[in-house]
């Protein structure tokens, strides 16, 4: 699979800033391999009609590629993947109202990133037990949230996204192992405004 696409049609954003194309994005890379429509329907608790009409327009703008087909009990079951590990927006039209549009696209997009790491976090506090005090003499770690501004150079910033995705792409490794939820935004930041 290649690095990243950039994304840089109105088809393209309006694409992957749907929420629901989003998790549908999201499920497959957790399957790791190539998956059909209806594997992706099961893990989302959704009709595969619906799923695979999402998929259709995923596929069209490249963000999904049929990889493989087989015949499995008379039915030909189609495998998908995602195209690229990462989606980069970027336009470079210099149409003033496509380019309107298209930075509302990218902040919906953004939008619902947030939301659906939201969601899952507040869904976890609920439902989870009180959290665990430490103290200095404790070597546990507990949950974190945090916001900092960073300065990296180029370098600096190419290392820390490999390390970022490299962490992020661990599957459980043994019983050990504890799922965390991880969002976060690396935005240059433009002192002068």
């Amino acid at each position: 699979m290649k690095d990243h696409k950039v994304l840089s049609t109105l088809e393209e954003i309006k694409a992957i800033s749907d929420p629901y194309r989003l998790k549908i994005i999201t499920t497959f890379r957790r399957f790791k391999r190539a998956a059909t429509v209806k594997e992706i329907a099961d893990k989302l608790n959704e009709t595969p009609a619906k799923v695979h009409y999402h998929v259709k327009k995923l596929e069209k703008v490249n963000i999904l590629k049929l990889v493989d087909t087989k015949e499995i009990n008379g039915i030909i079951a189609k495998y998908y993947r995602p195209t690229f590990d990462k989606f980069i927006i970027k336009h470079t039209e210099n149409d003033k109202e496509l380019s309107k549009i298209m930075l509302g696209e990218t902040q919906r997009a953004i939008f619902n990133i947030y939301e659906d790491s939201k969601e899952i976090i507040f869904n976890e506090i609920a439902n989870a037990d009180l959290p665990k005090i430490t103290n200095d003499d404790d070597d546990d770690v507990v949950e974190s949230i945090s916001s900092s501004t960073v300065y990296l150079t180029k370098k600096d910033l190419d290392e820390f996204a490999k390390l970022i995705h490299k962490f992020c792409d661990k599957d459980k490794e043994d019983k050990d192992t504890q799922k965390y939820h991880f969002f976060n935004v690396l935005f240059p930041i433009d002192d002068d405004k």
